[in-house]
């Protein structure tokens, strides 16, 4: 599994070619033959269900009915449709597979290399167009809004293993990472990163216990990140990162027209509980909005496409879909909530403290990946089910008793 996330995120075709364009296909293949296997040896079920899996699967449901009975573009439909069957099975495979703690903070550790693996590309072999830095040789290269996002989420969970290994080579490694991970942030220059970046630290602080620890925290925070963006930060960042608060000075016209591509979906959105356009296809919905036919632009992208998973989603599929997404990201909150508050009572054994810092870091990154999602269309990306799987995980480890069995 975990190669599987380093292949899907770092691209075996553009590095060996493209006869090694299936590998990662074969590798999560194999990781659930192997699942299958080791359940049937070990006499260990399966498939566990819950309620997030049970929601996921309802808003699956209504991915394919918009894709097959309500749909603009059958083809374009098709191929999101694919794309997120994929990535829900991986969402199912990720909290089975990993049913231990190490399993866990493994697949976190991979999580975390690969992101520094495009800190590293953004910082040493970008490729500069229109004056912002991309890289190739990732999936999610063609966005650095995208990549950033990736990185940003990963943040916290590199904090967190800060905590959990004693070793002083991991924690110089994971300092490291992240110091490059930053760069990363700064070369990519995101304004919904950064402010991703500015929430997943403060709801980070309200996670400390004590008002004295929270201002100790915040204080160094400010000391240590001010000082990093004032030395490593282009005078081209601040001003993109003011753009913010101030749209209108954005020369390319980027933020104006995301703003009413958002506000075309909004409206769409509340008004169709069940949306006419299918997966992929609300741009449409905006094209005719803005007078513009289809079969002259390209409306697939920019001004066109709604910057905002959930309206994206909304417009894409409609409302009752949207809420169905909405309550899944909520379970997972509540789910990590109840890890906890379990592991907080457990005073004993070493699993209950790790499953209080994962379940403390994943919220964190959880918000930090809602914010930038906020402004990314990144409805069908892989990357927010390996945070959402590792999530239910957790709670699957409190069900079967790792706590208890750790304490006796």
């Amino acid at each position: 599994m975990s190669l599987f996330v380093i292949s899907n995120i770092f691209t075996p075709r553009y590095y060996l070619g493209d006869v090694y364009d299936r590998i990662p296909f074969l590798l999560a293949a194999a990781a659930f033959a192997s699942h299958i296997i080791v359940s049937l040896i070990k006499k260990e079920s399966l498939f566990s269900f819950n309620m997030p899996a049970a929601l996921i699967v309802v808003f699956w449901l209504f991915a394919l009915y918009s894709t097959h009975a309500q749909t603009a573009d059958v083809e374009r439909s098709l191929h999101y449709f694919d794309v997120i069957t994929k990535a829900i099975i991986v969402f199912l495979l990720v909290y089975n597979i990993l049913n231990t703690i190490n399993k866990i903070k493994l697949f976190l550790g991979i999580l975390v290399v690969s992101a520094f693996g495009l800190g590293y590309r953004m910082v040493n072999f970008p490729v500069w167009e229109r004056g912002r830095a991309f890289i190739d040789g990732t999936t999610y290269g063609g966005d650095p809004n995208i990549t950033t996002m990736i990185i940003v989420t990963a943040l916290p969970v590199a904090v967190g293993l800060m905590f959990l290994y004693q070793s002083r080579m991991i924690r110089l490694a994971l300092l490291y990472s992240m110091f490059i991970m930053l760069l990363g942030i700064v070369e990519a220059q995101s304004r919904g990163g950064f402010l991703a970046l500015l929430a997943g630290v403060s709801y980070g602080i309200l996670q400390i216990k004590g008002f004295k620890n929270r201002v100790i925290a915040a204080l160094l925070v400010l000391m240590v990140g001010g000082g990093f963006f004032v030395r490593y930060a282009p005078p081209s960042y601040f001003d993109r990162m003011q753009q913010i608060l101030n749209p209108d000075t954005d020369r390319t016209g980027s933020a104006q027209a995301r703003t009413s591509a958002m506000a075309s979906a909004f409206e769409y959105t509340i008004r169709h509980p069940i949306s006419q356009y299918g997966l992929g296809n609300h741009s449409y919905y905006i094209a005719e909005k803005y007078g513009i036919s289809p079969l002259n632009e390209d409306i697939f992208r920019g001004s066109f496409l709604a910057h905002n998973i959930f309206l994206q989603l909304g417009a894409d599929m409609g409302l009752f879909p949207l809420f169905v997404y909405l309550f899944f990201i909520w379970f997972l909150f509540k789910r990590l909530r109840r890890v906890t508050r379990i592991s907080m009572q457990v005073q004993t054994g070493s699993d209950s403290k790790d499953l209080f810092i994962l379940a403390k870091v994943l919220r964190v990154s959880l918000v930090c990946w809602l914010i930038n999602a906020f402004f990314l269309p990144v409805a069908y990306q892989f990357f927010s089910y390996y945070i959402a799987g590792t999530s239910v995980a957790l709670y699957q480890a409190i069900r079967t008793g790792v706590i208890q069995n750790s304490s006796a």
